[in-house]
């Protein structure tokens, strides 16, 4: 599986002590400079940037080969690199949060997921407590509508049911 990541879904899930789960669902997740670049800024929680410090053997940093393509300008460079590279390797997923990464992904046939999906991924197979992880998001400083953290404490609560 080839999962490409920017820094949103990253900088939430090493906050909230969850990246564990990124290997176990997704193997390798390959990062851009452009991310790492975000993810390592002074302005960065420092449980952050003292991960990218250490990255485990399960993150690769890999350059887009070609030059980037023409971006709508309200993308970053993290995600111009990421929605590339993940085009450029033909990923099965782009781990992305921001609204206009996901659309212009999905308009590139890049299927995506937010930190809120990777967590009801996890939730879903038994590795992590999607309430407690969505407490311990809603901590810091993540946003997400009302109504979208509704539907996956919906989906959490049928998933318990059965």
């Amino acid at each position: 599986m080839i999962v490409v990541a920017d820094s949103s879904p990253l900088r939430y899930i090493v906050l909230i002590q969850e990246v564990h789960l990124l290997p176990i669902l997704y193997g390798t997740i390959v990062l851009p400079p452009g991310v790492v670049g975000e993810l390592t800024q002074t302005s960065s929680p420092n449980p952050v940037r003292l991960w990218m410090e250490n990255l485990p053997p399960w993150v690769t940093v890999k350059q887009p080969r070609f030059p980037l393509p023409v971006f709508p300008s309200v993308l970053d460079l993290g995600e111009r690199e990421a929605i590339a590279l993940a085009e450029e390797l033909a990923a099965d997923v782009l781990l992305a949060d921001d609204g206009a990464a996901r659309y212009e992904a999905a308009r590139r046939n890049i299927p995506v997921q937010g930190t809120l999906g990777i967590l009801d991924l996890a939730a879903e197979h038994g590795l992590t407590n999607f309430s407690d992880a969505i407490r311990k998001l809603t901590q810091t400083n993540f946003r997400a509508s009302a109504k979208l953290i509704q539907f996956f404490m919906d989906r959490d609560a049928q998933r318990k049911k059965h």
